[in-house]
């Protein structure tokens, strides 16, 4: 017979000889699946007999007693499957502690195996009339003589609607959430007996508006797609934390639960980067020359000279028109044009003026122009000259790399991380020491060095103690925000919730954190923290001289428009000289004839 497979992750099954069966049924046919196989006896309470079986990927559904195959089609995509064989009674008791070891997966079915059929159900773990309470919901039934389901074989519907059930949102140091509690008491009952419900007292006690953080904004997105109350808590040190994971009340976890950056010291899933940090030394002075270009942004230079580009270009084509045409553009004796505009751009005065008032009105317009830059360029230059400025850090981790910044880290984990960036940029200047205190140290020696071109790397959990450690630092905190990542939230009791969330989140933000809020999340860095910023003078942008762009492009429109008229209007004069002409030589004509008459 054909095998079907389908997902899941534990199953756990009554009698310890079945263990051996199913390592006997499936060495044939997918043992390659099978991960671990071992008793329950220190993981759980006993249950009788009865072995956990883990397997990565899935397999077929056997009867464990006399039939080999009793199920040929699966009727859901299974996450967690815990089988029992004619025990109904055994159900509560294994559902419970299933249920505390494995904090309730998602999709979590059992099966029945009883003499006539085998029941399929699971768990709903929110629902209208409760919260973070399961409760049984029949799914379907296997006929073992017909061989058929009751129902259609279709997937249970995913979990997407708590149901406005409140989840607690726990995190450490308060990195990622920023409040304040208003007394002791949420503490004192989250540390308390495990079965207390603190969630009115947390909605009494934390002011959910005044919460910020990256996190935060991430969670008001979410809770509105997914319908539920965030609950933000925050314990600082690892034994309230420790202590905090054991209370069923607390549903996730933002970031890691200890000091270690692998995350896995307590019994916690993935921890959460926001993005990578780096603090580099401060970069080499601008010499004089460089100066000279700062006053302006690239942009605005690159349309001061496209300015002056098509006046000189516009000034050559003319060239090329009837003397009679020069007129109305240069008016009375200048003969000159494009020496004038330079003339005017540096500001020398000029000797002679266009008779005409078009052309007149055109060269007081651009004189006020670049007057306008002028002013600005040379009181922004002398702030630049009287200033000691820095060249600006690098944008990204490629630019580090391309700037031959040595990028140092103090530990194996960090190396992994690193190892990924060095593979994308094939870098090789990358130093790993034994100790943090060491990168410490050569952060404090370095901080003033523009010629060491250090960059130290860290995470979000390191960068406070980069500025306690060595006060009145010059380094620079940098948001490389090329290589943004956001990483699976942690989860407690419902780590379906996990799932949920994820799935959620990949929806709302396909394209992984938005823009302003990583912008956001830098900003309350800076604010806590307080790193050095240079007080540098401002580079001008096109916002800071629209004024200039637009009096000059009017008067452009307004010297197009009188152009125009001018061209018409010479046109007109000669159309009605030749219709006098004309109206002159048909007197002549009929004066001639009655002379002749």
């Amino acid at each position: 017979m054909k095998y079907q497979f389908v997902k899941f992750l534990l199953i756990i099954v009554h009698l310890y000889d079945v263990a051996s069966a199913f390592m006997e049924i499936l060495g044939n046919k997918s043992a390659t699946t099978i991960q671990f196989i071992g008793s329950t006896d220190n993981f759980i309470p006993k249950l009788d007999k009865s072995a956990v079986l883990f397997f990565p990927n899935a397999f077929y559904l056997y009867k464990l007693s006399e039939s080999p195959v009793l199920i040929n089609k699966s009727p859901v995509d299974f996450k967690f499957l815990v089988y029992t064989e004619k025990e109904p009674n055994l159900h509560p008791t294994l559902a419970k502690y299933v249920f505390d070891i494995t904090f309730a997966r998602s999709y979590f079915y059992f099966i029945l195996n009883d003499f006539d059929y085998v029941h399929l159900w699971t768990y709903e773990h929110f629902t209208k009339d409760s919260c973070n309470q399961p409760k049984v919901k029949f799914l379907n039934k296997f006929d073992k003589f017909t061989m058929f389901w009751d129902k259609k074989l279709e997937s249970h519907e995913k979990f997407k609607n708590f149901h406005n059930c409140p989840l607690f949102l726990h995190e450490k140091f308060g990195q990622y959430f920023h409040f304040e509690y208003q007394n002791h008491k949420l503490k004192d009952c989250l540390r308390s007996a495990r079965n207390i419900d603190c969630t009115e007292m947390s909605k009494q006690l934390i002011n959910v508006e005044k919460a910020d953080g990256i996190f935060v904004e991430i969670f008001k997105i979410m809770s509105k797609k997914a319908n539920f109350q965030p609950i933000y808590s925050i314990i600082s040190g690892f034994e309230g934390d420790a202590e905090e994971a054991r209370i069923p009340t607390v549903n996730i976890f933002v970031g890691t639960l200890n000091n270690n950056l692998n995350g896995d010291f307590f019994p916690t899933a993935i921890s959460l980067n926001s993005h990578y940090m780096f603090a580099v030394t401060p970069t080499e002075f601008y010499n004089n020359y460089e100066k000279l270009w700062l006053p302006f942004d690239d942009f605005t230079w690159f349309l001061l000279l496209l300015t002056f580009l098509i006046a000189f270009v516009a000034i050559f084509v003319l060239n090329f028109i009837p003397e009679r045409f020069k007129l109305l553009f240069y008016g009375g004796p200048v003969h000159s044009p494009a020496l004038n505009v330079i003339h005017i751009f540096f500001g020398i005065s000029q000797m002679k003026l266009p008779d005409a008032s078009v052309p007149r009105f055109i060269l007081m317009l651009f004189i006020t122009f670049c007057l306008i830059f002028r002013t600005c360029y040379q009181s922004e230059l002398f702030e630049f000259m009287t200033s000691d400025m820095r060249k600006p850090p690098p944008n990204d981790v490629e630019d580090l790399i391309m700037r031959n910044y040595t990028i140092v880290a103090c530990d194996d984990v960090q190396r992994k991380i690193l190892k990924d960036i060095v593979i994308r940029n094939d870098s090789k200047n990358i130093w790993i020491l034994d100790s943090c205190l060491l990168i410490w140290n050569l952060y404090c020696d370095n901080y003033d060095n523009e010629a060491s071109k250090l960059a130290f790397f860290f995470e979000d959990i390191q960068y406070s103690a980069f500025n306690s450690f060595c006060q009145g630092s010059a380094a620079k905190l940098k948001n490389f925000q090329k290589d943004v990542m956001l990483s699976s939230f942690l989860t407690h009791k419902n780590s379906f919730i996990h799932e949920v969330l994820n799935e959620v989140l990949e929806k709302t933000i396909p394209a992984g954190i938005p823009q302003h809020l990583i912008e956001y999340h830098t900003s309350l860095i800076y604010k806590k923290y307080e790193p050095f910023v240079d007080s540098e003078p401002k580079v001008l942008t096109v916002n800071d001289l629209a004024f200039g762009f637009v009096l000059w492009l009017g008067s452009c429109g307004i010297a197009i428009f009188g152009f125009v008229y001018e061209i018409l209007r010479f046109k007109l004069n000669k159309l009605m000289k030749a219709l006098a002409g004309l109206w002159m030589l048909s007197k002549f004509m009929d004066l001639e004839l009655r002379d002749v008459g």
